[in-house]
């Protein structure tokens, strides 16, 4: 998407590699309202509620965003707007806390995938130490997602991609908006598979007729 920062001034990037299926990684992102509870003390200050919350789907694109809120809240327990747009199948820009993120996630085979981020900001200029503020906030993504995030993940028991026993909320609507893209895009590809399946047989049957004659 256009909303992920160009590189230059406060924009750090970085990438690496990690043992968790794709599927499971874009849920995560996608499930705000799991901050409070396991971000607690990394991400302090986060309420349990998700009001004002909506998304949308247009082609290949999810939209969304709400806000991160307290029953009750006070100095230490504000609000916290997000706002994310997706593009299918694996790129992802989002807003949140005054930070711009952009993340690229692609599959390297079924258990494990290549994570790309980058981060900037405008909390600080450049030359105050505003670069280095956002290579502090990437690697406090790394540290949350493999220290609390993946053991998450690693610990669902459903199979990827299969959301038939979930019960999604009105703050899951994205998910179930990501899911049917994917249900989709498998769909579509059954097809062409089957058609490249017969060709690859048909060269595989001319070669042979080739080294008979």
């Amino acid at each position: 998407p256009s909303e992920i920062a160009e590189l230059g001034g406060n924009t750090v990037s970085f990438h690496y590699d990690t043992s968790v299926p794709q599927l499971r990684i874009v849920e995560n992102v996608f499930d705000f309202h799991h901050f409070n509870f396991v971000h607690r003390w990394s991400i302090p200050g986060i309420g349990p509620r998700v009001d004002e919350y909506k998304a949308e789907q247009s082609g290949d694109t999810i939209e969304f965003g709400g806000t991160l809120r307290h029953e009750k809240p006070g100095p230490r327990k504000q609000d916290a707007k997000f706002k994310v747009k997706f593009r299918f199948p694996g790129v992802c820009a989002i807003k949140f806390g005054g930070i711009d993120i952009g993340y690229g996630f692609t599959p390297i085979d079924e258990h494990s995938s290549w994570i790309w981020t980058r981060y900037t900001h405008n909390k600080l200029p450049t030359y105050l130490g505003g670069a280095i503020l956002s290579r502090v906030f990437a690697m406090l993504d790394y540290l949350i997602f493999h220290f609390q995030d993946i053991h998450v993940l690693r610990s669902q028991l459903d199979p990827v991609g299969d959301i038939s026993k979930f019960h999604l909320y009105e703050a899951d609507r994205a998910i179930g908006l990501f899911f049917g893209m994917v249900k989709r895009a498998m769909l579509e590809a059954e097809p062409r598979q089957h058609i490249e399946g017969q060709e690859d047989r048909e060269r595989e049957n001319q070669k042979r007729g080739a080294e008979e004659i």
